[in-house]
């Protein structure tokens, strides 16, 4: 059995799209899925499974949630070993000046083009800052996540592709789960 984390976007958030932690993870345990983790109310859920793609994952569980909740719920989901390994190459380090808290990590759904990414890193953020490898876009947003323009929405109208967020705390714990 392989461990895995999904990163639902967008539940529990303002009294939409809510799903109880619990109820969620009943529907993994009918999917097959064990050893059921949920980490706080946002949607990030550890289990494990038979080894399969995180794409093949991601679309098994979005489908459950449709048909069990009656919700479109983007999920991406990779496993432990990769989220760890995205965690460990964090370009912006507290050695360097940057503050821990304001850190932050958007998984994409894919990889951006090549044009996209030459577009957006020739933008101007000040004083936000970010720098993506591959699928992954690192954030660094000193006056809160909450006040940037880098958030999901940003990045899924620039990319065309699914985006969710979570801080570096968040990322580290899941890792630990």
């Amino acid at each position: 059995m392989n461990k895995y984390i999904a990163l639902l976007r967008g539940i529990n958030v303002g009294g939409k799209n809510t799903i109880r932690m619990a109820d969620l993870t009943t529907m993994f345990a009918d999917a097959g899925f064990s050893n059921i983790i949920t980490y706080i109310q946002s949607g990030n859920i550890v289990f494990e499974s038979q080894p399969e793609t995180e794409t093949r994952l991601s679309e098994i569980i979005g489908g459950r949630i449709s048909s069990r909740f009656g919700l479109a719920v983007p999920v991406l989901v990779r496993s432990r070993e990769r989220l760890q390994h995205i965690a460990d190459q964090l370009p912006f380090q507290a050695s360097d000046g940057f503050d821990q808290k304001h850190l932050h990590i958007t998984l994409l759904a894919g990889m951006p083009e090549p044009a996209t990414l030459k577009r957006l890193n020739a933008g101007d953020f000040h004083p936000d800052r970010f720098h993506i490898v591959e699928d992954v876009v690192y954030l660094y947003c000193p006056s809160g996540y909450g006040k940037t323009r880098l958030n999901n929405t940003f990045w899924e109208k620039k990319t065309g592709l699914t985006a969710t967020t979570r801080n570096l705390q968040t990322i580290q714990k899941l890792c630990t789960l």
